[in-house]
């Protein structure tokens, strides 16, 4: 940082009226000024630069921690969201097959008991409609069975 002695002459002349050279010895009185005031910065700075390191490092951790648990908490709403969707396609299975068999049990007793020997268009959608929840309950894993199955024979 160099010392712009014109500027100051200019300054002190505007200032104060005093017209100085650029070898007055006022100019020693600044340097030392100046070599003074650099040196309780560096020693200043010095002081200061653990406990800014340390606030640096306890932020970073902070950071760090935060970061960790929203990962965390976004990993457990994913597997949440999964859980949900495989359960809702599961119920709505679940719910078809259901209503396939009471369509198909009023059917068997209608048919049974002779009250409608011919059956409907409305009758035959709901008859074809069965047989494809019967189908997707076939096609579905083992396991998606198991957990419809699950709550059935625990009752049991």
């Amino acid at each position: 940082m160099s010392l712009d002695r014109h500027f100051l002459i200019g300054v002190v002349a505007q200032e104060l009226g005093i017209q100085i050279g650029k070898d007055d010895p006022i100019f020693a009185c600044v340097l030392l000024n100046r070599w003074a005031l650099n040196t309780l910065l560096d020693e200043a700075m010095e002081r200061l630069k653990p406990a800014l390191t340390a606030h640096e490092n306890v932020l970073s951790e902070m950071m760090k921690r935060s970061l960790t648990e929203l990962e965390a908490q976004e990993v457990k709403m994913r597997d949440a969201h999964e859980k949900t969707r495989k359960l809702m396609r599961t119920l709505m299975v679940l719910a078809a097959v259901l209503l396939s068999s009471v369509i198909a049990f009023v059917f068997a007793v209608l048919l049974v008991s002779n009250m409608s020997p011919s059956l409907s268009a409305k009758d035959m959608r709901s008859l074809q409609i069965g047989r494809s929840v019967q189908e997707q309950w076939t096609s579905l894993d083992q396991k998606s069975r198991d957990i419809i199955q699950a709550p059935i024979k625990k009752k049991n």
